[in-house]
């Protein structure tokens, strides 16, 4: 009797350490798969969370200690000028400065103004200081980064070659842009890589196929390659 316990037991522990292994297994699998896209998932939501935190912060803690702040102020631009609304400016005069140097001045009798900032091409610091002419004292508001982007996205397509006839289903749709611009072909983003090229796979149907290539940059500039691809099974 004694033995047959010790029997049982052993065969409990071996079902146990099975059980356990499996468990283990699924595990590996899961964090294998899913559990990394989701853990990549959730550090992008984090890193945005924080950095539209910051930003609003920045704008919250202008605001409450009465400084002035651009409300609708963008990164980029592919315009000369630009609108904005500039707030917590009543009964002040108002000095823009772009690029440390003063563009504009203005006064306000009004919580906020609206008007038009000129800038420079390529990057920009913006920046808005109010003075009371009772007390003179001086207020700064945080300083804003814009970009100026004059020139389209460049966009080289190496393939496949405007007008091809291919009897292959799949093809390839590979070139190379320039720094932060973003692709997108037949409307689907494609990666790309750090030296600024990218490909995609394509499937063809029957007959003539046309392949839009667009290329966007930081600004919303666009650039549109488009190529016709006949497949021939």
């Amino acid at each position: 009797m004694p033995q047959y316990n010790s029997r049982r037991y052993r065969q409990q522990n071996n079902n146990k350490t099975i059980g356990y292994l499996l468990l283990l297994i699924v595990v590996i699998i899961f964090l294998a798969t899913v559990g990394v896209r989701l853990l990549l998932n959730t550090s992008i939501f984090i890193s945005n969370f924080i950095n539209n935190g910051k930003s609003s912060d920045t704008r919250q803690t202008a605001k409450l200690l009465g400084k002035p702040i651009i409300v609708d102020i963008p990164d980029a631009t592919h315009s000369a000028t630009i609108a904005v609304t500039i707030d917590n400016v009543k009964n002040t005069k108002i000095a823009i400065l772009v690029n440390d140097i003063v563009q504009n001045e203005l006064l306000s009798d009004e919580n906020s103004i609206e008007t038009e900032i000129d800038l420079d091409e390529g990057d920009n610091t913006v920046q808005v200081e109010t003075t009371d002419p009772k007390s003179n004292e001086k207020k700064q508001s945080p300083i804003y980064r814009v970009s100026y982007i004059q020139e389209k996205p460049k966009l080289d397509l190496t393939t496949p070659v405007d007008g091809m006839i291919t009897d292959k289903e799949d093809i390839t749709v590979s070139g190379n842009v320039g720094a932060d611009i973003s692709i997108r072909v037949n409307s689907q983003p494609v990666v790309v890589s750090g030296d600024g090229s990218f490909n995609t796979v394509v499937k063809l149907v029957n007959g003539e196929n046309i392949i839009e290539v667009i290329a966007q940059n930081q600004a919303g500039t666009t650039e549109t390659q488009t190529i016709t691809v006949s497949y021939e099974p």
